[in-house]
């Protein structure tokens, strides 16, 4: 049987089997993402900030970012002054960039 390398979490770093997320970041922000809370705040974020927060974008703002990453700050899950409205490409690019450093 052929030899398969493990992946590295793009949260924690660790090397695991699959791809993606190792099971410990899942279970962590899978529960985040479910928690009610979420939701009101989500809502709230995209209600007040209805537009991209990156400067010079006008496009309307889909996505709720933490601006400091769950990896590293899970305590700011909910915190309002830790999120904001971005596009989906501003979203997609900051978060690309939180994985691969």
């Amino acid at each position: 049987m052929p030899y398969k390398p493990k992946a590295r979490c793009p949260d924690c770093k660790s090397l695991h089997e699959g791809t993606g997320r190792c099971e410990r970041c899942k279970d962590v922000t899978e529960a985040i993402y479910r928690d009610p809370r979420w939701q009101e705040l989500r809502d709230r974020v995209l209600s007040e900030e209805p537009q991209c927060k990156v400067r010079g974008c006008w496009k309307m703002a889909v996505e709720v970012d933490h601006k400091r990453s769950l990896r590293t700050a899970p305590h700011l899950a909910f915190v309002r002054s830790n999120v904001q409205g971005l596009c989906k490409r501003h979203h997609s690019q900051k978060t690309r960039l939180e994985q691969t450093g």
